[in-house]
This record gives C-alpha cells, sequence and structure tokens, in this order.
C-alpha cells in the first residue's frame, strides 16, 4: 500500500467553576498573544471533553515557561486545580519502566535479546520465549489483560496480587509470532516491571525512588498506592448522560509497572527532559531509549524501547506518550530540536478532544507554527460510500485490528470492529483530497490511499503515532 507523507494531520449534577492559575513567564519566551493563544486551547479543549480539571506546565530549555491549573481536582469538596496537584498518569508510567530495564541493560545486569523465563524461572506460560526487547516494543504477541472481557470488570475495586494479574494472561496463547506486528499490551510492560524486581533485588517502586526519580529531583512521584497519603491526590471521574460521577476506585498492583503511578505535571516535565539532557541518564542509555526496532519484515515501528512515540510533528522531532486510567487521562511530548517540553494532567478518562490534542495545539503555538483549521466539506453519500467498508490495521494496532467505515445522515463515521459489529458509529468531517478528522478531535486523521483510482487503504495519526490500514474484500 501506498504510504503518504502527511502535512497535518453547564453539566448535570454539579456546577463547575473555572479557576485559573499562572505562574509568572521567566525570561519572556512566550508573547502575550501566545499565553493567550494557550489559556483558549486549554479552556475550549477542557469544557469539550468535561475536564473536571486541567494542569499544564511548558518547559524550555530546563525552565518553566508557562503552569497552569484550570478548574476542580475534587468536585465534592470544591478543591481548585494547581499545578501541585498530583494525578495518576496512567501508561506514562511504562516510559519509566523502560527507562529501569534499559539501566539495568547498560549496566550489563538485563540482556535484550534473553528471553522472558530466563528471569522469571517459573513463568512457563506462552510468553516464556518471548524477548524483552519485544516485551518494550509491544511487539510481544501478549494479549493484553485489560481487553480481555472476562477479566476488565474483575480489575475494578479489587485488591490483586502480582500472581493473581500475571495469572490473567499467562496461560492465553499469543497473538502474533513475536516481532511480526505491533500490538498495545499492558500485559507485557507488567511483566517487565516484575523482571526489574527479579534482576535488582529490589521491588519495583523502590528500584525507580532510588535509581529514577531521586537521581532526578523528582519529588512529587509515587507508587499509586491507594494507602499512600499523597499531598494534592487528585480524585478521577467519568461524564456521561447524567452528569459527572466517581470513576472506579481500583487496587496500584492492576496496573503496575503498566500504569500505577501518580506525579505532578513539573515533576512530569522535569523527567521527561532530564532524561534527555542530563548526565545522571548518559548518553548509553538515552541511546536505548529512542532506540526503534523494526518489524521481522522491516516495517517502522514508531514505537521506542524508552516506551515512547517518535514522529516527525510538521518537520520537528517528537517524542511523546499518553496515558489513561480509571478517571484520568494524561500526556506529555519532548521536542529535542527545540528542547521543548509539555505536559497535561486532567482527571476525566476516555475525553476527546484528547490531552493529546491540546499539546498538538499548544506546542504550534509555542513553536510558532500555523494552527490546525479543520474543514466540513459536504459530500453526496455516493462519494462517500466508494470510503466505506472494512480495513485492515497492519502492522501496527491501535485499538481493534479491524475499522469499519460506513455512511449515516450524510456524514463517513467509523464502527470499531467492523461495520457489522454493532458498536456506536464515530462521524468524521471531511476534509477533502481524500482526508478525514474525527468530528470529537480534529488531531485524529484519516486519510484514505488510491490505487488506479479505488481505495485501497488508509493511514491514521493517532497518538501521534500514523497506523497503516487496508481495504479488506
Amino acid at each position: 500500500m501506498k504510504r503518504l507523507a502527511l502535512a497535518c494531520a453547564k453539566v448535570v449534577g454539579l456546577m463547575v467553576t473555572l479557576v485559573l492559575i499562572v505562574s509568572p513567564v521567566v525570561g519572556g519566551e512566550l508573547s502575550d498573544e501566545q499565553l493567550a493563544q494557550i489559556e483558549k486551547v486549554i479552556t475550549r479543549i477542557k469544557d469539550q471533553g468535561h475536564y473536571p480539571g486541567v494542569s499544564v506546565l511548558i518547559d524550555k530549555g530546563g525552565v518553566s515557561i508557562y503552569s497552569a491549573a484550570f478548574g476542580e481536582t475534587d468536585m465534592e469538596n470544591s478543591l481548585a486545580a494547581s499545578v501541585d496537584s498530583a494525578y495518576p498518569i496512567g501508561s506514562i508510567t511504562k516510559s519509566f519502566t523502560a527507562l529501569a530495564a534499559l539501566q539495568l541493560v547498560a549496566n550489563g545486569q538485563l540482556d535484550l535479546e534473553a528471553p522472558v523465563n530466563q528471569y522469571l524461572h517459573h513463568f512457563t506460560g506462552s510468553a516464556k520465549e518471548v524477548r524483552i526487547w519485544q516485551l518494550l516494543n509491544h511487539t510481544s504477541g501478549i494479549p493484553n489483560y485489560t481487553s480481555i472481557p472476562i477479566v476488565k470488570d474483575r480489575l475494578k475495586r479489587q485488591k490483586l496480587s502480582r500472581e493473581q494479574m500475571v495469572g490473567f494472561f499467562a496461560d492465553l496463547p499469543l497473538q502474533f509470532e513475536p516481532g511480526t506486528r505491533f500490538s498495545y499490551t499492558n500485559s507485557g510492560f507488567y511483566l517487565l516491571g516484575l523482571i526489574i524486581e527479579e534482576v535488582s533485588g529490589l521491588s519495583y517502586y523502590q528500584y525507580l525512588q532510588e535509581n529514577v526519580w531521586n537521581p532526578l529531583g523528582m519529588t512529587r512521584t509515587y507508587s499509586g498506592d491507594d494507602e499512600q497519603l499523597i499531598p494534592g491526590r487528585v480524585r478521577g471521574y467519568e461524564y456521561g448522560s447524567e452528569g459527572f460521577s466517581n470513576a472506579s476506585p481500583w487496587h496500584y498492583l492492576v496496573p503496575f509497572s503498566a500504569g500505577s503511578i501518580i506525579s505532578t505535571v513539573a515533576d512530569l516535565a522535569r523527567y521527561r527532559h532530564r532524561v534527555f539532557t542530563s548526565d545522571v541518564v548518559g548518553k548509553k542509555v538515552l541511546d536505548l531509549v529512542v532506540k526503534q526496532v523494526p518489524m521481522k519484515n522491516g516495517s517502522p515501528n514508531p514505537y521506542t524501547l524508552g516506551a515512547l512515540i517518535k514522529s516527525d510533528f510538521h518537520g520537528y522531532q517528537k517524542y511523546s506518550h499518553s496515558g489513561e486510567i480509571y478517571g484520568f487521562f494524561s500526556d506529555h511530548a519532548y521536542y529535542p530540536d527545540e528542547d521543548l517540553t509539555i505536559a497535561i494532567l486532567t482527571n476525566h478518562k476516555g475525553a476527546a478532544p484528547t490531552p493529546v490534542a491540546m499539546e498538538r495545539k499548544i506546542a504550534r503555538i509555542v513553536i510558532g507554527l500555523p494552527e490546525l483549521v479543520a474543514k466540513d466539506v459536504q459530500l453526496p453519500t455516493d462519494e462517500l460510500s466508494q470510503y466505506a467498508g472494512n480495513y485492515y490495521l497492519e502492522p501496527l494496532q491501535f485499538g481493534p485490528p479491524v475499522y469499519g467505515f460506513v455512511v449515516t445522515d450524510g456524514k463517513l463515521g467509523i464502527s470499531f470492529g467492523g461495520v457489522d459489529a454493532g458498536g456506536p458509529v464515530l462521524p468524521l468531517r471531511a476534509q477533502g483530497n481524500d482526508q478525514f478528522v474525527s468530528v470529537l478531535d480534529d488531531e485524529w486523521l484519516f486519510t484514505f490511499v488510491r490505487e488506479g483510482g479505488e481505495i485501497s487503504g488508509f493511514e491514521s495519526v493517532a497518538r501521534d503515532a500514523t497506523f497503516f490500514a487496508t481495504r479488506m474484500q
């Protein structure tokens, strides 16, 4: 399939009061116009996505040039968000796990080419021969335990052990030959946490405290243990037809090394910047953090060994990762060309536009790039119908492997899992030239590809990665 170079790609129940706390700009890095534009982006996405609270920090060269907090972190007690609020960061935790593993690799304690059971001797599951690097870049083929229907409901409101969690996926067959595809899986990073404990002789969290958080000067980052007293701990929320409700609680060993960590925007930005610039990490480890390993067939994998998505952002190199967990949605990114770091934390999961969209729009303002302006091109039904059908994502999969496109009410829409999946259909906005964006998030771009004049597949820019799909017959 031809691959294109993309150029861009009053609430019910409780009344929320918008609270804004902005710190002084250091060094005059941002103009008044930029500050106003940034605030406009944050408040618009906060309102559209129904985020009770949002905390944002922008770092340039190791110095905070903007930090702000909007809304509330505890709606029941009307507690205002601040830049010191501590949010669960979800899957951004994976970058900490990867960094810890790569430190052990650099120290000669862990071998990237070794199989899982070389370190977890009692692990006899189907993934026992999976290589360590395949855990790091989601090419292991291990089923994702948070996507297993009979498991999902058991993860909420229960105290589960490491052994119980591994038991959910250990005996399941691999989804594909390791190294041949990318399929995001929390299970692989759970195993990495156990391997770090086995190799280091420390608990996962103790290892991070001694080898990552303390050396990098992170004083407001925590394991996520709900028994620990955490100053400024944020509460998570869901939003539905009846308004806001409290998100389901979870035990910290459910996400463990795949997503349990709690942090602040200042600590998160400090972490991301210092991994790339501090001698504490060093070149040997950093080279591993940014290393990409292609699939067996040579297809590129945008996911680095350091659990970051490497992408091109309008000509600027970018490393990023987002995180979702019950009631929380986060994103952070680093632009080495600009030595620019952006960290965003919110307390509503699964919302749109996402913190990823917010980060991308803020980055354009800071770097000085043109604003992304989505259009609403009206296309006749017969023209929209040429895009309809099922498409298979390969070799990178984001969510279900099949995306279905259907025409309803004069718009093209996505049916995740296929046209006959029976789930809700997400409408798209036509941009012309075979391009569409999500009606909820204009940073989620789809570009259909033609061969011989016929639609043969599409490219999708989502979460800073580009996914490819081929039309199914």
